[in-house]
């Protein structure tokens, strides 16, 4: 899955150039933008990837008011380019975030944006983590839309601290995940979701990172390897399965032949 390989074939790909070519075209197309301004959007969003987006910011930036800007994010939204992933809505009162999050959707275009040309620029790059969180979140989410179409997706957080990177809504019950990228995890990287457990905001909780050990953090937080959940999605956010039902999935990846994911 997310291995260095992986990384390089989507690096070098001519398809993912070509199709940036065509994302710059239908820019110019679409808001009336010519090609230098296409690719000065493109290459400013893909630096902001992950971050809760302010449109006021990248309208500096860009040279632009945050009402062009909006317009721009939009237009790449409705091509399926951008996802705007939006913050959690919970009892008044509490210091949280209100605006979304941005995420360029296709990895491999946003290593090109980047200017990511091999698995060591990816490795020192400071936003590996983000690319590893954009990355999950999209495998997650057509895992999820494949199987319950009526699901949403949002994420939680304040101002300052660690936030849960992705809640699946099922309307019934709640997952929270967070995305960690390393190879061993220590008790304050969960502890927000731990919370959110306590809180009742969430049902059940994953620490999902590149590691080579599935274990139990607390009940019902359960830290997996990022290749074990991906290949265990279904049954893991199945509501119904017990705990010991989860440790008997989880029983084959507690091994390095089968869960090490190479970053």
């Amino acid at each position: 899955m997310f291995t260095v390989c992986f990384l390089e074939e989507l690096i070098n790909s001519r398809l993912i150039l070509l199709m940036l070519g065509n994302i710059q075209r239908d820019l110019v197309k679409w808001i009336h933008l010519n090609v230098k301004d296409a690719d000065l959007t493109l290459r400013i969003l893909a630096r902001h990837h992950g971050r809760v987006l302010n449109t006021s910011k990248l309208g500096r930036l860009m040279g632009i008011s945050y009402h062009t800007v909006n317009r721009r994010i939009e237009a790449l939204v409705n091509a399926d380019l951008l996802r705007l992933l939006f913050p959690m809505r919970v009892k008044p009162g509490r210091r949280l975030l209100k605006s979304p999050k941005i995420y360029v959707r296709n990895t491999a275009i946003l290593l090109q944006l980047l200017g990511i040309q091999s698995a060591i620029e990816l490795q020192e790059s400071t936003l590996r983590e983000q690319i590893f969180k954009g990355f999950m979140i999209e495998q997650i989410v057509s895992r999820e839309q494949a199987k319950n179409s009526g699901s949403l997706f949002c994420y939680y957080g304040g101002f300052g601290g660690p936030h849960i990177c992705l809640i699946i809504d099922r309307l019934r019950s709640r997952t929270g995940i967070i995305f960690k990228f390393k190879n061993m995890l220590e008790p304050g990287d969960w502890t927000c979701l731990k919370s959110a457990l306590k809180e009742e905001l969430v049902k059940r909780g994953f620490i999902v990172y590149p590691g080579n050990r599935a274990f139990f953090a607390a009940r019902d937080l359960i830290a997996v390897p990022a290749l074990g959940f991906l290949d265990q999605y279904n049954l893991l956010t199945n509501d119904k399965l017990s705990i010991q039902d989860i440790r008997e999935i989880l029983r084959p990846y507690n091994s390095d032949k089968h869960n090490v994911v190479y970053i």
